[in-house]
């Protein structure tokens, strides 16, 4: 059971650095609008349903969990807004909730998931 896990959570830290350099190479037309779409509720499903408490516990899970924040910022390169309002929706989603720790521990990885979003600055 161990080394199952253990083998998925490197796949998934594999794969997800294959995307980052996969997606930071191309550009929205060469990926299309449904496929990124599609990857990036795939990826922000993954990003938001990490629980904090294992979080935690497991350096491993913690790498991917970063993974997933980057590959979300460059994918934000493609699509800035439907990136940004996925985060906003869930910050959103999270103030209805009563504020436990847990719920705070929620809202701060929504944050630090949007610090990997990458603004494009044009100087005149």
């Amino acid at each position: 059971m161990i080394i199952n896990d253990r083998r998925s959570t490197v796949s998934i830290y594999i794969l997800c650095r294959v995307l980052i350099e996969i997606i930071g190479q191309s550009n929205l037309e060469a990926v299309t609008k449904d496929m990124a779409y599609k990857l990036e509720d795939i990826i922000f499903n993954q990003l938001r349903s990490a629980d904090p408490e294992i979080l935690a516990r497991s350096p491993l899970r913690v790498a991917n969990w970063r993974l997933f924040g980057m590959l979300l910022g460059v994918m934000s390169n493609l699509g800035f807004e439907t990136v940004t309002d996925r985060f906003f929706k869930e910050l959103e989603d999270l103030k209805e909730i009563q504020m436990s720790k847990d719920g705070e521990a929620k809202v701060e990885m929504v944050v630090r998931g949007m610090t990997y979003l990458r603004l494009k600055v044009f100087l005149q």
